[in-house]
């Protein structure tokens, strides 16, 4: 259970079982896992506003 797609999956699950789970919910889970899967990028969900709107997420590159 160590492969970062499958604690990625086995956490959407466990959120989707509460039955109260939405978009947001899932979100620290992606995040975990692109930042698991690609170490030199720091994922931040919900940044701040930019000029054409707000993302919900943004990639950085920690090497650059």
């Amino acid at each position: 259970m160590n492969n970062p797609i499958n604690q990625y999956l086995n956490q959407i699950q466990i959120n989707l079982n509460t039955g109260v789970a939405k978009e947001h919910t899932h979100r620290p889970a992606l995040v975990h896992l692109l930042e698991t899967l690609f170490p030199a990028i720091n994922a931040i969900n919900e940044p701040k506003r930019i000029e054409c709107g707000s993302p919900d997420l943004v990639i950085l590159d920690t090497q650059a």
